[in-house]
Parts: C-alpha cells; structure tokens; sequence
C-alpha cells in the first residue's frame, strides 16, 4: 500500500517490444522506464527472451539504473517483418508466480494489439491488481477495408474495458477507444534530446562511411518495412527524382518483409548505387544515421504517434510527412515540416526542400525547438506517474 501520494511506486511493466528488438515501442519502453527509475520509482519490465533482428548489431543492451528486466521462458517467435511475438502459454503462469512475489502497486502493459500482453494484463487483472495499457499504434487504416476497421475497433473497446486505464500516445489513438469505459490518458511520446540532436561531428563520420560527397543531398527514411510505412510509394517517388537530379542520393533504414523487393526493384532500375540500404539499426546508433540525412521523409499510412519522424525532428532534419493519424500532434504543416496527402504532394515537397537550401535550414531549426518545448521524457515521466496515482485510485474506489 502507498504510504503518502510522493511514495515512489513499484511498477511492473509488461511488453513484448524490448531491445535488442528494434522499433518504436521499444524506444519507448526503454525511456519511460528508464525515466520512471530516475524519478525514484522502482520498475520491472517483464517481456520474453532476447531476439535480435537477423543481421543487426549485436551490441549487448545496457539495462538503466534502477531498472529490473525479468525475461519470461517460452516459445518466441522472430517474423520477417521484425517483430517478435511470444506464444507460449506458460508465460501466463510464470507472470501469476512473479505478481504473487511482488508487492507491484500497479501493472502497465505495452500496445493493445500483442496477444503476449493482453494475456499477461488479463492476469494481473483477474489478480486483482490495477492495470493500465498503452495503446502505441492506429487500429483503422487507409488499405485496411472498413468493416474490418470497425469489427477490430469494436473488439479492442472490448479488450480494454478488462482494464481499470489506458494511455494513448495521440488524440487520434485515444478517439478508436472513445466508447471504452476505462479511464483515458492522453501522454505524447517524447525524445532523449542528449541523443538525439543535429551533430556536425557525427554526420561528417556517417556521411563518410557510406561514400555520400559534399555535393550530395541525401533522403532518408527509417522504419520496418512494411506496406503500412510508404516504403514501396517512397522507392517509386525516389526512383523518378534520382532519374532528374544526379546529386541526390537515399539512405534507407531499417529491415522486413519488403526489403528484398524494394532493393529488386532498385537494381532492376539501374539505380543501386544512388540507394544505400543498410538494414535494421539498434536505437543508440540511429541518430548518427538521421545526422547522414539531408532530408527526412516519413510518408507512413497509419501512426500512433511516429517516433522516427520525432527523432528526425529532434535532429534537425527538415521533414516530409503524412496527413495520417498521430503525425497530427507533432507537425505543423510548412512550420515545423512538409505536410503531403498524396504521392504527388510527396514527391513536389521532397523537390522543394531540394531546391532550396534555406527552407531545409528554416524548418530544420523549427523542428528542433519544437521538440524541445514540448516532447521532454522527464516531463512524459511525470505524466505517466501521475496516471498510475489516478488509477490506482480508481481500482481502490470501485473496490474490486
């Protein structure tokens, strides 16, 4: 039981997106527990074993002060597209033996779609303990059929009415659970600003090892590669401006399902040596990557909350997104970055920011300070904070 409302909380922390995998959720995960452990809050993350994506960087990961990892045992799956799902029913039962141990005050799971941390909620739940789930990612999607968007919508209500709370990273997020009976937060995801920011140093050593000039002007993009993501429309788009401008060079991040047909397509073109594909990245080594950049384009279809358009920004990179979702709370059209609603704005904004040098630079260092004032982990720490006190106070009010 909490002593005073300052009392530090014992937080047992569930997902199935922890590094060495590589995504967004991961990134946050590791933030926010890393933060929370800081504030003098004492955190357990509980997830499945080690699996790291096919030819990454083995770099081992380096656990935060004051932040315990506990790595159920059970059947793990490692899918082309990066993720890796848990199916082993006995996790359940290992994570019952764990909150049975442990005096945790409350119980917050990671992203509505994984199966391995609705089970695990569930758990904790019929234990009696307070729970509080994220939700990182958009259930309806532009090429997902309707009836579909709505049946998922409609079952994910379902799910999150077994919880006392939820988080969404984004008003759009949080408006697909708008007739959930569990008590709503809304918390942007934040950006470390010490690791990611625009560094001379490290683009001059990056730009280096890939073989970019000085004269070249170099799109990036990074994310899993997948359909949700733009990739495919991106390489298109991409294919036709490096055809008209011999200085322009692309520099892809990240790894999936995609990857190999992409990079096909590329080749087919003649084209393999204006693309630089270089695979799935672990987080720490990301920023020198966006520092190689030029320009950064996020031209994804469906977003939560878009964390690699975040650190893109965070970076100084003048960007061009999509009118898609989450991306919403983050930019502000021709301020902050290039808002596009169709492949032809794509490839006109990308032409732009080409052309002219001082608009890269104008939206550049509006983007930096956007995220400055606004997207702290510290700050998003407290918030989170403060919604475990209020949930927890919720469970006891309605004394289940």
């Amino acid at each position: 039981m909490l002593q005073s409302p300052d009392a530090p909380l014992r937080i047992c922390m569930i997902t199935d997106c922890y590094p060495p995998s590589v995504g967004g959720i991961e990134n946050h995960v590791y933030a926010l527990s890393r933060e929370l452990a800081r504030l003098g809050h004492h955190v357990s993350v509980v997830t499945h074993r080690e699996v790291r994506p096919r030819k990454a960087d083995a770099t081992p990961v380096i656990i935060p002060p004051g932040v315990e990892v506990v790595r159920l045992h059970g059947l793990t799956l490692r899918l082309p597209d990066g993720s890796d799902p848990a199916l082993d029913p006995s996790m359940i039962t290992q994570l019952g033996h764990l909150l049975a141990e442990r005096d945790y005050d409350i119980v917050h799971g990671h992203t509505v779609e994984s199966p391995f941390v609705l089970a695990l909620m569930r758990k904790a739940a019929r234990m009696g303990f307070p729970t509080i789930i994220t939700k990182h990612s958009m259930i309806e999607r532009p090429k997902r059929p309707p009836i579909v968007g709505a049946v998922m919508r409609a079952l994910m209500v379902a799910v999150v009415n077994q919880f006392t709370a939820y988080i969404a990273v984004s008003e759009p997020a949080a408006e697909e659970l708008s007739r959930s009976r569990a008590r709503a937060f809304v918390i942007h995801n934040a950006i470390d600003m010490d690791l990611f920011r625009p560094d001379a140093s490290l683009r001059a050593t990056m730009r280096a090892s890939l073989g970019f000039g000085e004269g070249d002007i170099v799109i990036g993009f990074l994310s899993r590669f997948v359909p949700s993501k733009g990739i495919v429309e991106l390489v298109r788009v991409g294919q036709r401006l490096a055809e008209e401008d011999a200085r322009l060079r692309f520099l892809l991040v990240g790894g999936g399902p995609l990857k190999k047909r992409v990079e096909g397509e590329v080749l087919r073109n003649g084209l393999a040596d204006r693309f630089r594909f270089v695979g799935f990245q672990p987080w720490m080594r990301t920023p020198a990557y966006l520092n190689a950049m030029d320009i950064f384009t996020f031209p994804s279809q469906s977003e939560g909350f878009g964390m690699a358009l975040l650190e893109a920004m965070a970076c100084g990179l003048p960007a061009v997104t999509t009118d898609r979702s989450g991306t919403q709370d983050i930019v502000h059209s021709g301020e902050t970055a290039l808002v596009a609603d169709s492949l032809d704005d794509l490839e006109s904004h990308l032409l732009a920011l080409v052309n002219d040098p001082a608009l890269r630079q104008r939206l550049g260092i509006a983007a930096r300070r956007a995220v400055e004032q606004s997207m702290d982990w510290s700050a998003v720490a407290r918030k989170t904070a403060d919604a475990y006190r209020e949930t927890i106070a919720l469970k006891r009010g309605r004394g289940t």
